[in-house]
């Protein structure tokens, strides 16, 4: 593996990584790491070693799912209640042979921080498991920190998100998580924060060569919500934006980390040099990737200033089905997809692609908000997801806001309607809106008839015949009857 001009969150040049064996445990890696590996040779041919700029791999050491068998087995954890197995968790303790395994995974990143990954069953972005940062010195309080990151990885294996996820995609319950460890790429920007100015979550020939890109500020910029995220939408072969509107908020929404998100602000949409350098280092390097490899990925980038390059951090494939669109008589449809806003932060009012039928429709008219409400609502979603499969929720509330009700209170859902008195765009999810993705569940933010809402009993399940459409790609969809 070719590591060229990698900048880590140490800021130390001196620090020297010597990775003696990058894999700790018996049996395969998890998927994330299994993947990192099998696109290296790629990112390797992709770089432009002209310019000194592209894709990097990261060097790394996996812990796989297998070494963590016996710590479950000790300590009793078992889905039959989830609650108990991650308390149980908690307090089990590594055996020597295991701690001797857990240093020498930590090790080889002595003097930098270090991202304490779940290395699942998918490659693709979930936002569902745990990751933890530890800054790896060498010291017992170091280890420590170490080891309790990596147990709540494995606790994350018991999340109720999980468990759904797993249930929804066929993986059985009792499949653990791998551990992935790896370098923060960035540089140091309080005395304890260490962070890349920007973090890349990317779809490659998301709609024929276009990408879809989503750019923010800091570790997970990208992922965490349309507040913060700097800007998301399809970009054309040339990578000029098409759409976007600036977030101008800190990095987490809520007035900390300041410094950062305005340096990002300033250097990305204020300064037209450093702009144009950011963009066109960016589409240069996901063009050379997409040469190499061809067909649709998902991507997680981590940009380092200094060397200009994008730390490529999780990679996978990702389907982008075809769908055709069904011929159905204007009277018939109840729902259709609002125009796109060129001023929005996510160019659509669609995700996912693909027709589905059903006969079953649920009403949520409750309040989503963060607020005293949310604990009823999640309530009656999650009586009615446990009874029922491949339903159509049609949510009285705007899209934005439904980030906010965890994925286990929808996960058997066929396709989601939102038909709020406002029109929003999508940002469901972290990652690219990746659980849904994952989950297969479409989803549409459009102008409803009034009529057929109104027909619709409030938090009830009710029987119609309906067709659902969906394809993102053209920024398009709706709902008819049948």
């Amino acid at each position: 593996m070719k590591i060229n001009t990698l900048c880590l969150g140490s800021g130390d040049p001196d620090v020297t990584i010597n990775i003696r064996r990058n894999t700790v445990g018996n049996g395969p890696v998890g998927m994330k790491t299994a993947e990192l590996r099998r696109h290296e040779p790629i990112i390797d041919r992709a770089y432009d070693e002209k310019k000194h700029t592209g894709l990097i791999n990261v060097p790394h050491v996996a812990i796989t799912p297998a070494f963590f068998l016996d710590l479950m087995r000790r300590s009793g954890a078992s889905h039959e209640n989830p609650a108990e197995a991650m308390k149980a968790i908690d307090t089990a303790k590594f055996s020597f042979s295991e701690s001797d395994g857990l240093r020498e995974a930590c090790q080889p990143f002595t003097g930098l921080w270090v991202a304490v990954r779940a290395d699942e069953w998918t490659p693709r972005g979930m936002g569902l498991t745990h990751t933890g940062f530890v800054f790896v010195d060498g010291s017992a309080d170091s280890f420590q920190k170490f080891e309790e990151e990596v147990k709540v990885v494995q606790k994350s294996n018991f999340s109720p998100g999980v468990i759904a996820m797993k249930k929804r995609v066929g993986v059985p319950l009792e499949e653990n998580l791998g551990v992935l460890v790896m370098p923060v790429i960035g540089y140091k920007l309080y005395e304890e924060v260490f962070t890349t100015p920007y973090s890349v979550n990317a779809i490659t020939f998301f709609n024929g060569d276009d990408t879809m890109l989503a750019i923010g500020p800091g570790i997970g910029g990208a992922n965490l919500s349309a507040r913060t995220t700097l800007f998301s939408r399809l970009a054309t072969r040339d990578f000029h934006p098409r759409y976007g509107k600036l977030i101008a908020l800190p990095v987490d929404g809520k007035g900390e980390n300041e410094e950062l998100g305005r340096t990002a602000i300033n250097s990305l949409y204020e300064h037209e040099e450093m702009r144009g350098i950011f963009m066109d280092e960016l589409g240069d390097s996901i063009r050379n990737f997409n040469r190499e490899a061809r067909t649709s990925k998902y991507l997680e980038l981590a940009y380092e200033m200094d060397g200009g390059n994008y730390a490529v951090v999780q990679i996978g494939d990702i389907k982008l089905s075809a769908v055709e669109k069904p011929d159905v008589p204007r009277e018939q449809k109840i729902t259709v997809t609002s125009t796109p806003n060129k001023f929005t932060d996510f160019g659509s009012h669609a995700l996912g692609r693909g027709v589905i039928k059903t006969e079953t429709v649920f009403h949520l008219f409750n309040r989503i908000d963060a607020g005293p409400h949310m604990k009823e609502t999640v309530e009656i979603l999650g009586r009615i997801n446990g009874e029922l499969n491949g339903y159509a929720l049609f949510v009285n509330a705007p899209a934005d806001l439904f980030r906010e009700v965890p994925f286990e209170y929808y996960s058997n859902a066929g396709a989601i309607i939102f038909c709020g008195p406002n029109r929003t765009v999508f940002c469901l999810g972290t990652h690219l809106n990746g659980a849904m993705r994952e989950a297969g569940i479409l989803a549409l933010d459009g102008e409803t008839n009034p009529g057929f809402i109104k027909g619709l009993p409030r938090n009830e399940v009710s029987n119609r015949k309906l067709l659902i459409y969906v394809n993102e790609a053209k920024e398009e969809g709706f709902v008819s009857t049948r």
